[in-house]
């Protein structure tokens, strides 16, 4: 029989024990033992007054060595070899004094029973046969008078006792052999089941714990680059400018993830060049403002990635996807991203790495994230950038209309105003003194442009004006400037409805009459009431002018 004892699996499969034959049959030895430490005190009580003196020693002695091997730690066949020893012993005795009675039997039966149970070997053979011999011979020499039990003579089994007594052992012993070793065949086999699933659960625990540890460790770093994708997106949110912005975005990103260079590529309007805008690294700062030109025919890598406005990863040169560029030696893993815009390409993100399969897909869409805010920032920032430009100049352009309608406005006006304690008077004229004093001149400003002055002064001398006085004045300029600016337009609304109301009333008189001569007199007269002419002429052709040849000068008409 193949020995079942084995090494206990190693690591988490230590929660789920194997069924450890020799394990099993060493608790089994322990067990027994304490139960016959505390049931056999009953017994040498119960038997020890009946018995002989032999009978008293063998059963203290057994007991006293029973006892000593079941609380002294000792060895595993040392406690089996004893207490199979104890059993026969005491099985012996009880023959020797009753001859092959039940109880004799019963112990060489447990013997037997014991021998197979606690040893691997053929030892439970060796057991059987040591007792059918010995009864044997017991039985032999009891019939020959060398050996009585110490039983009357009407009581001396005979040799068909013997006999019979020695078959029962042999067929109880052989069964229960038998029986015993098919438990432990049996045994074998579910241990050798259980190993090899036990062995399979421990492949596939350990394949699992590696595809976790991968797992994790993907998640981790997701996250981490997660996080340094905020970071780039706080810090590309705070500028201004788009210059300021791309070199933030190229700086923060080499920064947070660890590439050694990333550019960033912007497309012309026509879309047939990109420029190199901005470069986080030595190399790539140098080669700002390189163009490289969209040629259709070509599919090169910033082609590639503008056409499908899909990410692109090129590896280390072993792989059959790596594009080298010479200006980068040390990139040996390169990721280039589009810039996207409600679907159309604005440029490209340039990332390159001096690892060796540095970019994965899962890398390229949580970089893309960021490719795409990115290109939301630059295109804002272009777009804020024209409207400035463009509120800039209509600003410009407003405040020349306001210096132009003003300069007009004051020239059919009087210039200036001045309150005393006469009243308020015009100021056609300004002398130096005027100015002299503790007075506050503050200008009237109107879109930006200075359109007057206000000037005042404090009655008494050694007044002064405090900050909060100067701020009053401005609000109270401010106000004053735009409440002129809302009366030169009511003047200027009523002078050109005048206007329109005379074209109208000189277009209604002409239109009265169809004669040249009382449609010229008639203009003529009403140019002269409406503007208080002193006289008015309307001339009808040009009298300088030489007439053609084929027909004759035609005069002038005026009038007076």
């Amino acid at each position: 029989m193949n020995n079942l004892q084995h090494t206990p699996a190693s690591g988490n499969l230590e929660l789920f024990p194997t069924p450890d034959y020799l394990t099993w049959r060493e608790r089994f030895v322990r067990s027994i033992l304490r139960i016959l430490s505390v049931l056999g005190i009953l017994l040498v009580i119960a038997v020890l007054p009946a018995a002989s003196i032999g009978g008293r020693i063998l059963l203290v002695g057994s007991y006293a060595i029973l006892l000593t091997i079941t609380i002294l730690k000792t060895s595993y066949f040392l406690r089996a070899y004893t207490l199979l020893g104890l059993v026969f012993a005491i099985g012996l005795n009880s023959i020797l004094a009753r001859g092959p009675m039940v109880d004799g039997i019963l112990y060489l039966a447990t013997f037997i029973v014991l021998s197979s149970l606690l040893f691997d070997t053929n030892l439970d053979f060796y057991a059987l046969g040591t007792c059918l011999g010995t009864i044997g011979l017991l039985g032999v020499l009891s019939q020959l008078g060398l050996f009585r039990p110490s039983l009357p003579d009407a009581q001396n089994p005979t040799l068909t006792d013997w006999l019979v007594n020695a078959s029962t052992l042999g067929i109880l012993g052989m069964i229960m052999v038998a029986a015993i070793n098919q438990f432990k065949n049996s045994f074998e086999k579910v241990h050798g089941q259980t190993q090899i699933k036990l062995d399979s659960i421990k492949v596939e625990s350990e394949e699992a714990e590696d595809s976790l540890g991968s797992h994790a460790e993907r998640l981790d770093q997701q996250t981490k680059q997660l996080r340094s994708t905020s970071v780039v997106a706080r810090r590309a949110s705070e500028v201004q400018t788009l210059k300021d912005l791309l070199e933030t975005v190229v700086d923060s990103i080499a920064e947070e993830f660890g590439y050694y260079h990333t550019g960033i590529y912007l497309l012309d309007k026509e879309s047939k060049h990109i420029f190199l805008q901005s470069a986080s690294s030595i190399a790539g700062k140098q080669l700002v403002g390189q163009k490289i030109r969209l040629d259709p025919e070509s599919q090169n890598l910033v082609r590639t990635v503008i056409q499908r406005k899909k990410s692109f990863i090129a590896s280390d040169p072993t792989g059959n996807v790596f594009v080298s560029d010479p200006s980068f030696p040390l990139t040996r893993s390169r990721l280039v991203l589009p810039l996207l815009v409600r679907g159309n390409v604005i440029g490209m993100l340039d990332l390159h790495s001096d690892q060796i399969q540095a970019f994965s897909q899962e890398d390229a869409g949580t970089l893309q994230t960021l490719a795409d805010l990115t290109a939301v920032l630059i295109e804002n920032l272009r777009m804020l950038t024209e409207i400035n430009t463009t509120t800039n100049q209509l600003n410009l352009y407003r405040a020349s209309q306001v210096t132009d309608a003003w300069w007009k406005f004051i020239s059919r006006r009087v210039p200036a105003y001045q309150y005393t304690p006469a009243g308020v008077r015009p100021v056609f004229s300004r002398s130096k003194e005027e100015f002299e004093g503790d007075s506050l001149q503050v200008p009237l400003v109107l879109q930006g442009q200075k359109i007057g002055n206000l000037r005042i002064q404090k009655r008494g001398a050694g007044s002064e004006w405090t900050d909060k006085d100067r701020e009053l004045v401005e609000k109270i300029a401010d106000q004053a400037a735009l409440a002129l600016e809302t009366s030169r337009l009511v003047d200027e609304s009523q002078r050109s409805s005048q206007r329109d109301q005379v074209i109208a009333n000189i277009s209604s008189r002409v239109r009265q009459t169809l004669d040249i001569d009382s449609v010229v007199r008639v203009a003529a007269g009403e140019f002269r009431k409406v503007f208080d002419l002193k006289e008015a002429e309307i001339s009808v052709g040009d009298p300088t002018a030489e007439p053609p040849k084929s027909q004759k000068q035609t005069g002038a008409l005026r009038m007076r």
